[in-house]
């Protein structure tokens, strides 16, 4: 059955160093995803440029990228459209916490009138029983 294919022209061997327009798309797209100086915020933005024209798998098994970020750069095209800059994250601003609150929390979690141990339940890491507010 292969052979009649084959003789009738319907079948064709293809010489392995034909120029392949797909390789070389999506090699060069996952070049310029990892070259991508804006790290996840320009990856998103080049990858929802594409993410709606390809399935999740493909995208996964040709551009090493996880379906998180296929979903939000899914997400980045629909919000702000292709065109549109990713949007600024906010800063995070952290303030330490001085030694006498920290000193003052731990007094009343340790505390009895306040916390309950429990009996059957504890903590994966430190193996320390559950502690509950008491009411």
């Amino acid at each position: 059955m292969v052979n009649m294919l084959y003789q009738s022209g319907f079948l064709q061997t293809i010489p392995n160093k034909m120029f392949n327009a797909t390789e070389v798309f999506w090699e060069s797209f996952e070049h310029s995803l990892n070259l991508n100086k804006r790290s996840a915020n320009g990856k998103q933005r080049i990858l929802s440029i594409i993410a709606d024209k390809f399935p999740y798998k493909e995208l996964q098994t040709r551009l090493h990228v996880s379906s998180y970020t296929i979903h939000n750069a899914k997400i980045h095209g629909y919000v702000y459209n292709h065109e549109c800059p990713a949007a600024p994250k906010s800063l995070m601003r952290r303030k330490i916490m001085p030694q006498e609150y920290e000193n003052q929390f731990e007094w009343f979690m340790s505390s009895k009138k306040n916390v309950n141990l429990s009996s059957y339940k504890v903590d994966a890491k430190t193996g320390l029983p559950l502690k509950y507010l008491s009411d």
